[in-house]
């Protein structure tokens, strides 16, 4: 139970550095030309996630093994994205807002 509520809180946070990320992108104006690139542009959230994950040394989620920390940080970072919406769908219910 107690590992659910990191990886919400850190999803929470997680969506928030993704939108903090475009916005700066949009406001530099590279958000275009990386979004041109085929791979990097279709997956560009999940690319700033994992590299947040890596940046912040967070690895809580799946023990694959100590020895290939590069996979770890991929897993740990594909994890807190893939809750990202349920965060933000429970945020929204705390607040209120959902409909």
């Amino acid at each position: 139970m107690e590992i659910l509520v990191i990886v919400i809180v850190s999803a929470l946070f997680a969506g928030a550095a993704v939108g903090i990320v475009n916005s700066l992108l949009d406001l530099f104006g590279i958000s275009g030309p990386l979004k041109g690139i085929p791979f990097v542009g279709q997956h560009i959230d999940a690319i700033i996630v994992i590299l947040l994950v890596w940046a912040l040394d967070i690895g809580f989620l799946v023990e694959i093994g100590r020895d290939n920390e590069f996979l770890q940080t991929i897993v740990d970072g594909v994890a807190v994205y893939a809750v990202i919406a349920m965060a933000n769908a429970i945020r929204d219910g705390f607040a209120g807002r959902a409909s």
